[in-house]
């Protein structure tokens, strides 16, 4: 297979996102933003992630390949003690690309009993899902709805909420979808009052694209989700690549009705 440099296994890292200037409306950001190419872009996820499964390359996240797994450790403590306490993990991945986080994590959770796998995506990277590498515990699905038709102990969106232009909407259907528990990832927040939008960048050499993303005020956000949800754990990831936010973790708890 030939992937470009950066991909390379042992091959420089591509430069840094960038966060640029806040926007009063995401309407505003998405006017400022170049947009992006959503063929190209699976493209580039389908090949690396073809990388991954051929075992050229261990691990992929946004189409980058890297030469080792990089876990999100108190991710993988969350998927095991979700799974100690319901006695399966049925998981609804909102935004999980071609099954990265599952890759990511599989030599820990393929062994569980009761282990299933679900990716909604748009409908571009369900096709090829379904086709290349839907297998074992990991299946796609392009709603919410159809994904929690069989059950949910999860609801995870790791580095996925930020990106949607209504994120209560998205809050919601978790709350409908059933999920007794909610794992947030690599979300960006800060200590300030309100909700911020900037507009972020990819560096080229990954992609063409710039597209709105929400910033979320911590207290803000715990404010609007404190009568469905429970905080059980946070932290503050590995990755941060936005110094003007902190990029968080938490697992939340269903709270009874």
């Amino acid at each position: 297979m030939n992937l470009p440099k950066f991909l390379r296994r042992g091959g420089p890292r591509p430069g840094r996102v960038a966060w640029t200037e806040e926007f009063h409306s995401w309407d505003a950001a998405e006017a400022a933003s170049t947009g992006y190419d959503a063929g190209m872009i699976l493209r580039k996820v389908t090949e690396a992630t073809r990388a991954v499964e051929s075992g050229a390359a261990p691990y992929e996240r946004d189409s980058v390949l890297f030469d080792r797994i990089e876990y999100s450790w108190p991710l993988l403590s969350g998927l095991l003690w979700i799974h100690s306490r319901c006695g399966s993990l049925r998981v609804l991945d909102f935004g999980g690309s071609l099954g990265s986080t599952w890759r990511q994590n599989r030599k820990f959770l393929e062994h569980l009993p009761g282990l299933s796998w679900k990716v909604v995506e748009q409908e571009g990277f369900v096709e090829v899902g379904r086709a290349e590498f839907e297998r074992g515990p990991l299946s796609f699905l392009s709603g919410v709805a159809q994904a929690a038709e069989s059950g949910v102990d999860l609801f995870l969106l790791a580095s996925s909420l930020c990106y949607i232009r209504d994120h209560r909407s998205l809050v919601d259907s978790a709350v409908a979808s059933g999920a007794p528990y909610m794992i947030l990832d690599r979300t960006p927040f800060h200590s300030g009052a309100e909700h911020t939008i900037l507009l972020q960048t990819v560096p080229p050499e990954i992609y063409e694209a710039s597209y709105p993303c929400h910033v979320f005020s911590l207290p803000r956000f715990l404010e609007e989700i404190e009568t469905s949800w429970k905080v059980v754990e946070t932290w503050n990831c590995d990755l941060q690549p936005d110094p003007g936010a902190t990029h968080m973790g938490m697992i939340l708890e269903r709270r009874p009705s």
